[in-house]
């Protein structure tokens, strides 16, 4: 049997850089003024309303959200058809409250319960080994089964293999990457994991 742990933004939803790209890119604000408060929020140090005050915002969640989906990889889709009995976890570095509507989304749009393990609800952000392990104990795991991680940022998957989880790295469209030098499984999408494990 496998097992699949997700990272959420860069995985299931393409775009991966919350901060870098609609903050940002998207909607110009300072990258340096943004990040140590959304750090907190990650982490669950402060709440949502706290966060927008602190970046000097109006709460633009509902727009974020409608883009973010907008980027779902229906690769995924094809992962569960496969493995329909397998278990399913999101390990993220997220907001509490994004992350479970952004799962809640995922959930409805594939039929399937995941597993959450979600920074702002633990106050630990990856790559912490304890949310790999935390995510790696809320699976029905046997003895022999296999268990794949995928995330876009490579410091993510190294902790994994300590657990004797399978890394596989998500890289995306304008990313310099050279699959000669990534030690893992490497793909640009979900659907090409089924090309290379199948």
């Amino acid at each position: 049997m496998k097992h699949f742990m997700f990272d959420l933004m860069g995985v299931i939803f393409h775009n991966g850089h919350i901060l870098k790209y609609y903050f940002c890119d998207v909607w110009g604000y300072d990258y340096d003024i943004v990040k140590p408060v959304f750090v907190r929020f990650e982490k669950g140090e402060i709440g949502e309303d706290d966060f927008w005050k602190g970046i000097h915002s109006n709460n633009r969640f509902e727009e974020l959200y409608k883009s973010i989906v907008k980027d779902f990889d229906d690769g995924l889709l094809d992962i569960i058809d496969i493995y329909p009995d397998s278990s399913y976890t999101v390990i993220t570095n997220m907001p509490s409250p994004w992350g479970h509507k952004l799962i809640d989304w995922v959930e409805s749009k594939t039929g399937v319960t995941f597993s959450r393990i979600i920074s702002g609800d633990i106050g630990m952000l990856k790559p912490s080994l304890e949310m790999y392990v935390l995510a790696y104990n809320s699976m029905d795991i046997k003895p022999y089964d296999e268990v794949y991680y995928f995330d876009d940022r490579l410091r993510n998957l190294s902790p994994v293999e300590k657990l004797g989880i399978s890394p596989v790295h998500l890289y995306h469209d304008g990313e310099e990457h050279n699959p000669g030098e990534c030690p893992y499984l490497c793909i640009d999408n979900l659907r090409k994991f089924l090309d290379n494990v199948v």
